[in-house]
Protein backbone atom coordinates (compact mmCIF):
# COMPACT_ATOMS: atom_id res chain seq x y z
CA UNK A 1 0.00 0.00 0.00
CA UNK A 2 0.90 3.65 -0.28
CA UNK A 3 2.83 4.65 2.80
CA UNK A 4 1.85 8.30 2.97
CA UNK A 5 -0.92 9.28 5.31
CA UNK A 6 -2.46 12.71 5.09
CA UNK A 7 -2.68 13.59 8.75
CA UNK A 8 -4.80 16.65 8.13
CA UNK A 9 -5.36 19.53 5.82
CA UNK A 10 -6.17 22.70 7.69
CA UNK A 11 -7.02 25.93 5.89
CA UNK A 12 -7.33 29.38 7.39
CA UNK A 13 -8.58 32.78 6.24
CA UNK A 14 -11.18 31.24 3.94
CA UNK A 15 -8.69 29.53 1.65
CA UNK A 16 -10.49 27.17 -0.72
CA UNK A 17 -9.09 23.74 0.11
CA UNK A 18 -10.67 22.18 -2.96
CA UNK A 19 -7.83 23.54 -5.09
CA UNK A 20 -4.06 23.64 -4.86
CA UNK A 21 -3.83 27.19 -6.20
CA UNK A 22 -1.44 29.60 -4.54
CA UNK A 23 2.16 29.29 -3.47
CA UNK A 24 3.50 25.87 -2.55
CA UNK A 25 5.81 26.05 0.47
CA UNK A 26 7.62 22.81 1.28
CA UNK A 27 8.59 22.41 4.95
CA UNK A 28 11.29 19.84 5.71
CA UNK A 29 13.52 18.97 8.66
CA UNK A 30 14.32 16.12 11.01
CA UNK A 31 11.64 14.83 13.35
CA UNK A 32 11.17 17.04 16.43
CA UNK A 33 12.83 20.03 14.74
CA UNK A 34 9.66 22.07 15.29
CA UNK A 35 7.97 22.04 11.88
CA UNK A 36 4.44 21.44 13.17
CA UNK A 37 4.90 23.98 15.96
CA UNK A 38 6.02 26.59 13.46
CA UNK A 39 2.99 26.01 11.24
CA UNK A 40 0.66 26.13 14.23
CA UNK A 41 2.17 29.45 15.30
CA UNK A 42 1.76 30.78 11.75
CA UNK A 43 -1.89 29.80 11.49
CA UNK A 44 -3.05 30.15 15.11
CA UNK A 45 -0.58 32.33 17.05
CA UNK A 46 -2.26 31.87 20.43
CA UNK A 47 -2.82 28.10 20.24
CA UNK A 48 -1.12 25.79 22.72
CA UNK A 49 1.71 23.66 21.39
CA UNK A 50 1.36 20.89 23.97
CA UNK A 51 -1.15 18.79 22.02
CA UNK A 52 0.88 18.43 18.83
CA UNK A 53 1.68 14.95 17.60
CA UNK A 54 4.58 14.05 15.28
CA UNK A 55 3.61 14.26 11.62
CA UNK A 56 3.18 10.85 10.00
CA UNK A 57 3.31 11.32 6.26
CA UNK A 58 2.40 14.88 5.40
CA UNK A 59 0.33 17.76 6.62
CA UNK A 60 -1.00 20.71 4.62
CA UNK A 61 -1.79 24.07 6.17
CA UNK A 62 -3.18 26.91 4.04
CA UNK A 63 -2.79 30.53 5.10
CA UNK A 64 -3.74 33.77 3.39
CA UNK A 65 -0.98 36.37 3.21
CA UNK A 66 -1.67 40.06 3.75
CA UNK A 67 -1.90 40.72 0.00
CA UNK A 68 -4.59 38.08 -0.45
CA UNK A 69 -2.50 35.32 -2.02
CA UNK A 70 -2.68 31.88 -0.45
CA UNK A 71 0.29 30.00 0.97
CA UNK A 72 0.01 26.22 0.96
CA UNK A 73 2.49 24.81 3.47
CA UNK A 74 3.32 21.15 2.83
CA UNK A 75 4.98 19.75 5.94
CA UNK A 76 6.59 16.33 5.54
CA UNK A 77 7.44 14.04 8.41
CA UNK A 78 11.11 13.95 9.40
CA UNK A 79 11.65 10.46 10.76
CA UNK A 80 14.36 8.35 9.18
CA UNK A 81 11.85 6.15 7.37
CA UNK A 82 9.84 9.05 6.00
CA UNK A 83 12.81 11.05 4.67
CA UNK A 84 13.23 8.65 1.77
CA UNK A 85 9.84 9.86 0.49
CA UNK A 86 10.77 13.55 0.48
CA UNK A 87 11.70 13.53 -3.25
CA UNK A 88 8.10 12.58 -4.09
CA UNK A 89 6.98 16.04 -2.96
CA UNK A 90 9.56 18.38 -4.50
CA UNK A 91 7.62 19.23 -7.66
CA UNK A 92 6.18 22.73 -8.11
CA UNK A 93 7.83 24.04 -4.94
CA UNK A 94 7.94 27.84 -4.69
CA UNK A 95 9.92 28.03 -1.43
CA UNK A 96 11.78 25.37 0.56
CA UNK A 97 11.74 25.89 4.34
CA UNK A 98 14.19 23.72 6.27
CA UNK A 99 13.73 23.69 10.05
CA UNK A 100 16.69 22.80 12.28
CA UNK A 101 16.65 22.14 16.03
CA UNK A 102 19.56 24.34 17.09
CA UNK A 103 19.67 22.69 20.53
CA UNK A 104 19.82 19.10 19.24
CA UNK A 105 23.58 19.24 18.80
CA UNK A 106 23.94 15.46 18.45
CA UNK A 107 21.85 15.46 15.28
CA UNK A 108 23.01 18.66 13.59
CA UNK A 109 25.34 16.72 11.28
CA UNK A 110 22.44 14.46 10.34
CA UNK A 111 20.28 17.52 9.67
CA UNK A 112 23.03 18.92 7.45
CA UNK A 113 23.39 15.63 5.58
CA UNK A 114 19.66 15.42 4.84
CA UNK A 115 19.62 19.07 3.78
CA UNK A 116 22.48 18.59 1.34
CA UNK A 117 20.97 15.36 0.07
CA UNK A 118 17.61 16.87 -0.82
CA UNK A 119 19.30 19.81 -2.56
CA UNK A 120 20.94 17.41 -5.00
CA UNK A 121 17.57 17.24 -6.76
CA UNK A 122 17.68 19.53 -9.80
CA UNK A 123 14.07 20.61 -9.22
CA UNK A 124 15.27 22.71 -6.28
CA UNK A 125 18.17 24.46 -8.02
CA UNK A 126 16.23 27.70 -8.61
CA UNK A 127 13.94 27.48 -5.59
CA UNK A 128 14.53 30.02 -2.78
CA UNK A 129 15.50 28.36 0.49
CA UNK A 130 14.87 29.54 4.04
CA UNK A 131 16.62 27.76 6.90
CA UNK A 132 14.99 28.31 10.29
CA UNK A 133 17.43 27.85 13.18
CA UNK A 134 14.75 26.89 15.68
CA UNK A 135 14.79 26.71 19.50
CA UNK A 136 17.23 29.58 19.84
CA UNK A 137 15.78 30.20 23.31
CA UNK A 138 16.98 26.83 24.68
CA UNK A 139 20.20 26.47 26.68
CA UNK A 140 23.08 25.14 24.61
CA UNK A 141 21.50 26.03 21.27
CA UNK A 142 24.01 26.65 18.50
CA UNK A 143 24.03 30.16 17.06
CA UNK A 144 22.58 31.04 13.68
CA UNK A 145 26.13 31.52 12.40
CA UNK A 146 27.16 28.06 13.56
CA UNK A 147 24.07 26.46 12.00
CA UNK A 148 24.90 28.21 8.72
CA UNK A 149 28.42 26.80 8.85
CA UNK A 150 27.31 23.25 9.66
CA UNK A 151 24.76 23.28 6.82
CA UNK A 152 27.30 24.71 4.36
CA UNK A 153 25.23 27.71 3.35
CA UNK A 154 28.13 29.75 2.00
CA UNK A 155 29.11 26.95 -0.37
CA UNK A 156 25.51 26.72 -1.55
CA UNK A 157 25.49 30.45 -2.28
CA UNK A 158 28.66 30.03 -4.32
CA UNK A 159 26.76 27.41 -6.31
CA UNK A 160 24.03 30.01 -7.01
CA UNK A 161 21.49 28.69 -4.51
CA UNK A 162 19.35 31.47 -3.05
CA UNK A 163 19.53 30.46 0.60
CA UNK A 164 18.68 32.51 3.68
CA UNK A 165 18.70 31.74 7.40
CA UNK A 166 16.73 33.21 10.29
CA UNK A 167 16.58 32.50 14.04
CA UNK A 168 13.34 31.08 15.40
CA UNK A 169 11.94 30.50 18.85
CA UNK A 170 8.50 29.49 20.03
CA UNK A 171 8.27 29.69 23.83
CA UNK A 172 4.90 29.85 25.52
CA UNK A 173 4.97 33.61 26.02
CA UNK A 174 4.54 36.37 23.44
CA UNK A 175 8.25 36.64 22.63
CA UNK A 176 7.88 34.05 19.90
CA UNK A 177 5.66 36.23 17.75
CA UNK A 178 8.36 38.48 16.35
CA UNK A 179 10.55 35.66 15.01
CA UNK A 180 7.57 33.76 13.58
CA UNK A 181 6.30 36.94 11.91
CA UNK A 182 9.74 37.64 10.46
CA UNK A 183 9.89 34.12 9.04
CA UNK A 184 6.42 34.51 7.52
CA UNK A 185 7.33 37.80 5.85
CA UNK A 186 10.50 36.26 4.45
CA UNK A 187 8.57 33.29 3.05
CA UNK A 188 6.08 35.62 1.35
CA UNK A 189 8.90 37.68 -0.14
CA UNK A 190 10.77 34.62 -1.39
CA UNK A 191 7.62 33.15 -2.95
CA UNK A 192 7.14 36.34 -4.97
CA UNK A 193 10.79 36.34 -6.00
CA UNK A 194 10.45 32.80 -7.30
CA UNK A 195 7.34 33.72 -9.25
CA UNK A 196 9.22 36.51 -11.01
CA UNK A 197 12.19 34.35 -12.05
Amino acid sequence: GYYWKRRSRRCYSDVDESTDSGKRILVLGLNEAGKSSFLLRLSRPDAALTSLQPTEGFNVVCINSENGSSLNFWELGGSETVRSYWPNFLHDTNVLVYVVDSADTKRLRCAAHEFQRVLQDERLQKVPILVLANKQDLPGAESVEEIATILGLEELRRRSFRVHILPLQMPSDTNHKSSVAEAKHMIIRLSHEHASV
